[in-house]
């Protein structure tokens, strides 16, 4: 191999590496806006609008250990934002109560039972979720 022909390689291997790193760079820029925040104990993120934001989510999610995702929905399939949401453990404490900033919610919470009541036009859906010490419950709140 001449001297041209492997810095023909190099130069190929050096634009792929720069590709990966202006699209890690991209990901990262769109994911500015999404911060863990804290309410008592609990910690969450949400959003989710366009399939990057649910990357950014999902890896944020996963590196936070977070044991919740909710994901909110109307029964023909369309996603949902500021939906408001409350969480409430066994006992009947308040343990997150927000405004979903997009589709998505992911909570990190103590394992442990929880009553869930999101609200959209007037209608109420509520139920109860186990949430595990480690692994995620997911639930779909889907509304006609």
């Amino acid at each position: 191999m001449n001297r041209y022909m492997r810095a023909g390689s190099l130069w190929c291997v050096f634009a792929a590496a720069l590709l990966t790193l202006c699209v890690r760079i991209e990901v990262q820029a769109d994911g500015a806006g999404i911060a863990v925040r804290t309410q008592g104990d609990a910690r969450y993120i949400s959003g989710g609008v366009g399939l990057t934001e649910r990357q950014v989510l999902s890896e944020i999610a996963a590196r936070e250990t977070m044991n919740l995702k909710l994901v909110f929905a109307e029964w023909k399939g369309a996603f949902l934002a500021s939906v408001p949401v409350t969480l409430t453990d066994a006992s009947g404490v308040v343990r997150l109560r927000i405004t979903s900033d997009g589709p998505w919610l992911f909570v990190r919470l103590p394992a442990g039972e929880y009553k869930y009541r999101a609200e959209r036009g007037g209608m109420i859906l509520t139920g109860t979720v186990a949430v595990p010490e480690t692994g995620r419950a997911e639930r779909v709140i889907s509304f006609p």
